[in-house]
């Protein structure tokens, strides 16, 4: 893999490469985790009262319900 930047070429080693494909991966992977623990909070906290209560959680516990893996 080579990465140009204006008239200069700049080689990655394999061993890089794999290393920083592997790094960019973990990082998409809690990035998406993450994102979807907002979204889960947000649907949560936009519940009224009474379907909080059905579930059986208060208001005070959907950050700690939405982080539950």
């Amino acid at each position: 893999m080579s990465i140009a930047v204006a008239d200069m070429s700049i080689r990655v080693p394999r061993a890089r490469r794999t290393r920083l494909v592997l790094a960019l991966a973990i990082v998409a992977k809690r990035f998406l985790r993450r994102r979807a623990e907002r979204i889960a909070v947000r649907q949560l906290y936009a519940l009224p009262d009474r379907t909080l209560k059905d579930i059986g959680i208060s208001r005070s516990q959907i950050d700690a319900a939405a982080r539950l893996r």
